[in-house]
C-alpha cells in the first residue's frame, strides 16, 4: 500500500541574521512594553519554497533604562510533493510556513538574552492566520 505524501514537506529551516544589542544597565526588563515586528518574504522557486521570517523587537523603553534591540531574521525551506494543499502558496508562505519558523526565532531570542543576563525574553505565541487575514483586508482598503 503507497502512503499519500503532505504537498509540502520541511526541508531545513536556517539562520540568515541575528543582532541582539542591549545597553549595561542592570535589571530586569518588563516585558509587556515591548514592540515586536514581523516581516514575511517568500520566493517559489518550484519545486522549492523559500520563506524568510524577520522579527524585530524593542524591549524596556524608559522601563528600568534597559533597552534591547533585536532583530532575528530565520527562513524555512520546503519542498512541493504529492497534491498541493487547498490554498495558495502565498497562503501557505504567510501562515503554515511563519508558524513553522517562528519557534526558532523565539528559542533563538530566549537564548540570546539567557546570554546577555537579562530575564529570558519570550515572545508571545502569534496568529498568523489572522495576520494574513488582516493583511488581506488592509490591502483591499
Amino acid at each position: 500500500m503507497e502512503t499519500v505524501k503532505s504537498g509540502i514537506q520541511l526541508k531545513s529551516v536556517f539562520l540568515k541574521n541575528s543582532s541582539f544589542n542591549r545597553n549595561d544597565e542592570v535589571g530586569a526588563i518588563q516585558q509587556e512594553h515591548s514592540e515586536i515586528g514581523v516581516k514575511i518574504e517568500w520566493e517559489d522557486k518550484s519545486p522549492l519554497i523559500y520563506t524568510s521570517l524577520k522579527v524585530t523587537l524593542v524591549t524596556g523603553k524608559e522601563i528600568d533604562n534597559i533597552k534591547i534591540n533585536a532583530e532575528v531574521e530565520m527562513a524555512g525551506v520546503f519542498e512541493i510533493e504529492g497534491t498541493l494543499p487547498p490554498f495558495s502558496i502565498e497562503e501557505f508562505c504567510n501562515v503554515n510556513a511563519a508558524a513553522i519558523v517562528y519557534p526558532y526565532i523565539r528559542q533563538h531570542i530566549r537564548g540570546l538574552s539567557l546570554d546577555a543576563e537579562v530575564k529570558p525574553i519570550i515572545l508571545p505565541v502569534l496568529n498568523f492566520y489572522q495576520m494574513y487575514e488582516d493583511s488581506i483586508r488592509k490591502d483591499e482598503n
